[in-house]
């Protein structure tokens, strides 16, 4: 039962963060869910999949949580939602990959041109500084 209140605390603590961000951020006038608005072809595919993705993600981590402890077969259920989960988790990492390469860094070239080239040369696309 624990572990249930845990999981759920931390579901609730890490996506409470996200549209509480979302939310400061549309009275600041800024709209963040941007993603498959006004795009086609194969960056629509990405951004729409990689959306599809992170809500399946947080489906799973709810069935996981919810069925967990309370069924007699546990561990065929719970090895079969963390494989799913496993392998929508990679899915869905490697769509937000193709997505800030294939489509924001191309926005960000298109709207601060060479200033956007002079930062790209400094930081490394996910974590820290070049040296």
């Amino acid at each position: 039962m624990e572990f249930k209140l845990v999981s759920i605390a931390a579901l609730i603590i890490f996506y409470g963060c996200y549209f509480v961000k979302m939310l400061c951020q549309k009275k600041q006038g800024i709209q963040t869910d941007q993603i498959g608005k006004g795009k086609v072809g194969s960056v629509k595919f990405v951004e729409v999949t990689m959306k599809i993705a992170a809500v399946l993600v947080f489906a799973a981590q709810l069935v996981g949580i919810f069925l967990g402890m309370s069924h007699s077969f546990i561990g065929i259920l719970l090895m079969f939602f963390n494989w799913i989960l496993c392998v929508l988790t990679v899915f869905a990492v490697t769509m937000y990959h193709l997505q800030i390469v294939y489509v924001e860094e191309d926005f960000l070239l298109d709207a601060f041109g060479n200033e956007y080239l002079q930062y790209k040369k400094k930081v490394c696309r996910y974590i820290g500084r070049k040296r």
